[in-house]
């Protein structure tokens, strides 16, 4: 429900050209797109434009969409030619979801965590290895092509209170608290805010192990955001006044 001008990309160009200096922010996002679709996108155009800094903000869609199965990390020489096998060839690209999955059922032993939106459930290994080996060939690529990458924490307006402490757990012990239905039991909440409370906080904390490469920066706007609700629209997408809230501490690291 944001107008062009009113988008993160846009007003995060504002404050940078305030400095005096001339900046270009392209808006390369796209509704209900996953981290691996991202990553199709920088190999295949993104890279082309020759960007100094790329800007991530992908949690909630790559649970929805890649969370079911989990892959290794290619290497990144490689990237480019599966990219493109994956995004024009048609028989590729459905002998690599028949692959994936095929994997992920020998080495999950059926032990995927419960989903109110997924009848195959959420692997472990995609929130514990999966998310963040998509992010390593993206940080790694970049790397390569002299390309800071800023990693964006999500927030989700559903509990406040309830989603700082779930910040203190680690990423296994939220799996085990997960798995016990915890968080539903102790704090009276639904099976799906506990799905996005609870997911969502674990790949954000993907994101704390991803800051110690050089070329990372990785921004947390989730206090700022969720103090006030006018930020949202929902309980994820953010309102223009929150898109301000989310370029501003952009802005704040990368300056």
């Amino acid at each position: 429900e944001s107008p062009e001008d009113k988008t993160y990309p846009y007003l995060l160009e504002a404050l940078l050209n305030s400095s005096g200096k001339k900046f270009e922010v392209i808006n390369m996002g796209f509704g209900s797109k996953s981290l691996n679709f991202i990553k199709s996108l920088y190999v295949n155009e993104a890279l082309k434009y020759n960007p100094d800094i790329i800007t991530i903000y992908s949690n909630r869609n790559s649970i929805m969409y890649d969370g079911s199965y989990s892959k290794k990390k290619i290497n990144i020489k490689l990237l480019a030619v599966t990219s493109y096998l994956q995004e024009n060839i048609m028989t590729y690209r459905l002998m690599l979801k028949i692959y994936n999955r095929v994997n992920n059922q020998i080495y999950s032993n059926n032990d995927n965590l419960k989903s109110p939106f997924h009848k195959k459930g959420i692997s472990k290994d995609y929130l514990i290895n999966g998310y963040k080996n998509t992010l390593l060939e993206i940080i790694e690529l970049s790397k390569e092509n002299k390309v800071r990458v800023v990693l964006i924490k999500q927030a989700y307006l559903l509990n406040p209170k309830l989603q700082e402490k779930i910040g203190s757990f680690s990423i296994e012990e939220l799996i085990k608290l997960f798995e016990k239905n915890y968080f539903i039991e102790t704090y009276d909440i639904s099976h799906e805010e506990n799905f996005w409370l609870v997911l969502g906080s674990i790949l954000n904390k993907n994101l704390d192990y991803l800051e110690r490469y050089e070329n990372v920066v990785v921004v947390d706007p989730i206090n700022n955001l969720i103090e006030n609700k006018n930020n949202f629209v929902d309980y994820l997408h953010l309102s223009p006044e929150g898109n301000a809230v989310l370029a501003n501490e952009i802005y704040k690291k990368i300056k």
